[in-house]
């Protein structure tokens, strides 16, 4: 089964706690005062995303969690984050003093444009 259809076969409550969960990590990651660990912002997102999601669910980290946990971030991503949306939803979510540079923004927001997978 393909990444895509996999994240879209999550179910409504699982894709409604992934919107959510990834619009908290996107607040986090385009605050201009975030301090990232990772240089890929898609990885970065996807780690801040994993631990909310293993918070909220309070799963441990393993590998059917880590899948799981990648399936959400995939559904989020895809309808929040990928094609230049990351940017409309960051600016949705934070008020302008709060947010990164418009460059920053838009540099984000072209690495957005992949797909979690577990080998």
């Amino acid at each position: 089964m393909c990444e895509v259809t996999k994240a879209f076969a999550i179910d409504v409550a699982e894709k409604a706690l992934a919107i959510s969960i990834y619009e908290c990590s996107v607040v986090e990651l385009a605050n201009k005062n975030y301090k990232r660990d990772y240089d890929d912002a898609h990885v970065e997102l996807s780690a801040i995303f994993g631990q909310n999601w293993l918070c909220a669910k309070r799963m441990v980290f393993n590998l059917k969690s880590a899948k799981q946990a990648n399936n959400a971030f995939n559904y989020a991503n895809i309808k929040l984050g990928a094609r230049g949306k990351f940017i409309e939803t960051a600016e949705r979510l934070l008020d302008a003093h709060e947010i990164v540079d418009k460059r920053t923004l838009a540099a984000i927001a072209d690495e957005m444009d992949a797909l979690l997978t577990v080998v």
